[in-house]
């Protein structure tokens, strides 16, 4: 295939160059369907373009050149040749396009809707599989691409995964290239699927963000490992003709993502039993791996018997990387029985509440004030004794023995109709919108809360720590589409004077829909429902300069106070 060519006028175009091009434009299909699905900017995605191809010619030519110095006249020709545009001289390796998409990530991450350099990297990974797997391709027939290994066969030319030996009629060579396109094609594959579906599980530890970027890796260094050692015509150090640069480059992938998610289990975990056993196995199947390219360098005629140990010792340590990324994912689909109980035990106290109020028909005045230090506060009546409005001492006694984790919304909300009685349980339990999100109040788990944390925030609390913030705050509502979550708010307060809004966050891909004044609406409703008649209630929150004009609309005013804060770190008993 090498030899064909498409002429347009004087222009030649090889067939290897229409595949290369073909293999740009799947990558950036792919990278942008999947960018912009999950709420990325188009034209983060035109801006990337340019500099992955260049920086992936660039890197892929430069390391090339460096193990193959015999093959150019001279660096300088070597660069000199992208410049003018002669990409028929010389070749490039695929560690470049690695290179090229980190440095792009790096540059392009900083672009606003990018989402960062980690979200951009996971976009790009299933597309760098197809991509390399159509570049290696075009080039199937290739010297560099055919293995050590030599097989007689009987009229197998027509069999993809051979290629004739020149010259020796019987005699054929497994063409690796084809074997790494079949391997990248299935990598594409399992990354997609995991980009896709890495939501519903989150990492204890950190962000997902990347998580699909790691996996690619992980996968890549266990099909490169052994498909370059067959490889006729490898790309060395200078110093050093024993092992590739790309086997070098795979094990120090397959070494940081082990230590990377090793440290991230034993911190959200503890140190289990099942650490120094995945260890164990790590270490074993990096060993085999190791002593296989000893002994096939060697021994010329134990190629299969290595490779396939080989191959072997690199699924288990790809193995080894994805069980301990499993160990650091916690399910968000769990059902939380005791938060359900105790809406059920509540509801028929609520109820009657909710009843009275809607009887007595009063309404209490709100206002959103600054609530900076120095300003007056706001002043505090109460209809009786014990300072509690007169139509919610019916519920007093439900409230003071409930849990405040599990505080309900105490008046009928938008979206619900019928009985008295199902007005009451949507008040307590949700109720769905005509866009087919559900809103849901105290039911948001401690997983839930982080992963939502996670999509748009870094530095995430501890799980531990998650779970004690949502027992003590006062009410939290959260969005959801089906069972999974993706928006949520909480509140935090005295349930007299002051209120504070915490943690409002829309999923970037939900973003836009007006989720966000849906929440601060369900925030209200429930200061709404609570404050002491005839008062006025202070409900503060902070927010980025961006976002003030979204809660002005609601009646919040920005003052010139500093917000003073210290994260303070809690000391360890001392035994």
């Amino acid at each position: 295939m090498e030899n064909v060519a498409i002429f347009i006028g004087n222009t030649q175009i090889r067939w290897s160059t229409l595949l290369v091009i073909c293999a740009v434009f799947v990558w950036f299909s792919v990278s942008y369907s999947l960018h912009v699905s999950h709420g990325g900017k188009r034209y983060v995605m035109f801006v990337s373009l340019p500099y992955m191809v260049f920086f992936s010619l660039l890197f892929g030519r430069a390391i090339h050149w460096y193990s193959h110095s015999e093959l150019y006249k001279s660096a300088e020709d070597a660069f000199y040749s992208l410049w003018t545009g002669n990409f028929s001289y010389g070749s490039y390796d695929m560690p470049g396009i690695i290179l090229a998409a980190l440095l792009t990530a790096v540059l392009c991450g900083r672009l606003i809707g990018s989402g960062g350099t980690r979200r951009l990297l996971d976009a790009f990974s299933p597309g760098l599989a197809l991509g390399m797997g159509i570049i290696y391709l075009a080039d199937r027939f290739g010297t560099a691409a055919r293995s050590k290994m030599v097989f007689s066969l009987s009229e197998q030319n027509c069999i993809p995964l051979f290629v004739t030996e020149d010259g020796n009629s019987g005699s054929y060579r497994l063409a690796v290239y084809f074997v790494l396109f079949a391997g990248l094609f299935v990598i594409f594959l399992l990354t997609s699927v995991f980009y896709i579906r890495r939501n519903p599980d989150f990492l204890t530890i950190g962000s997902y963000k990347g998580s699909t970027f790691i996996m690619f890796l992980l996968l890549l260094s266990a099909l490169e490992v052994v498909c370059d050692s067959m490889r006729y015509d490898s790309s060395y150090f200078r110093s050093n003709g024993f092992v590739s640069i790309i086997q070098v480059i795979s094990a120090l992938c397959f070494l940081a993502v082990v230590i990377f998610y090793s440290i991230r289990s034993v911190k959200g975990n503890g140190f289990k039993f099942f650490h120094p056993i995945i260890w164990v196995f790590f270490v074993a199947g990096f060993g085999g791996a190791i002593y296989m390219e000893y002994l096939v360098q060697r021994h010329t005629d134990w190629y299969v018997k290595c490779y396939v140990i080989m191959s072997i010792c690199c699924v288990a340590m790809a193995l080894c990387g994805y069980i301990l990324h499993l160990t650091n994912c916690v399910n968000i689909k769990k059902d939380i029985p005791q938060e359900q109980e105790c809406m059920e035990l509540l509801a028929e106290g609520v109820s009657a509440a909710i009843a009275e109020m809607e009887k007595d028909g009063t309404a209490l005045e709100l206002t959103a004030t600054d609530g900076a230090e120095g300003t007056e506060p706001p002043a505090v009546h109460a209809d009786s004794e014990n300072g509690i409005p007169a139509n919610e001492s019916s519920a007093q006694e439900s409230l003071e023995s409930a849990d405040m984790s599990v505080l309900p919304v105490a008046e009928p909300l938008s979206g619900t109709n019928g009985s008295a009685a199902e007005t009451s349980e949507a008040a307590v339990n949700g109720y769905e919108t005509e866009s087919g999100l559900s809103v849901r109040y105290n039911v948001l788990t401690a997983e839930e809360f982080l992963f939502l944390w996670n999509s748009v925030w870094t530095s995430a609390p501890s799980l531990e720590q998650t779970r004690l913030a949502l027992e003590h705050s006062l009410f939290r509502v959260s969005v959801y589409d089906g069972e999974e979550a993706v928006a949520m708010a909480r509140v935090i307060g005295d349930l007299g004077m002051c209120y504070y809004v915490k943690d409002v966050i829309v999923r970037p891909e939900y973003q836009g829909r007006k989720i966000g004044s849906l929440l601060i609406d369900e925030i209200l409703k429930f200061v709404q429902a609570y404050g002491i008649e005839g008062t006025k209630i202070a409900v503060e929150l902070s927010a980025l300069p961006d976002k003030v004009p979204f809660y002005e609309k609601f009646g919040f005013k920005s003052n010139e106070a500093k917000r003073l804060r210290i994260m303070y770190k809690v000391k360890g008993t001392e035994e």
